[in-house]
């Protein structure tokens, strides 16, 4: 009894490292879609700023706009010529 608990234990550390390890995967810079993108034309701290081309753009007060997080999930992400 007293060893299957302690094996128990054994796996729960495993199991935790295992944890820290995806935790610090998401915590690794991810390269920035909005900054690379050639359809962006200005970005702002939430909005980025793009052409008619974008898929995701919405119109706000007659300027197209997407947000970051848009940009970071796009799909049909395109570079810009010479980046």
């Amino acid at each position: 009894m007293v060893e299957k608990s302690r094996e128990k234990i054994r796996d729960r550390g495993k199991t935790m490292s295992k944890k820290k390890t995806q935790k610090q995967a998401l915590e690794t810079p991810v390269k920035q879609k909005w900054k690379t993108c050639k359809h962006v034309t200005a970005i702002g701290s939430f909005a980025v700023y793009v052409d008619t081309g974008c898929r995701n753009a919405s119109m706000i007060k007659g300027t197209l706009v997407s947000s970051q997080t848009r940009c970071q999930k796009c799909r049909v992400w395109e570079g810009r010529e010479g980046t």
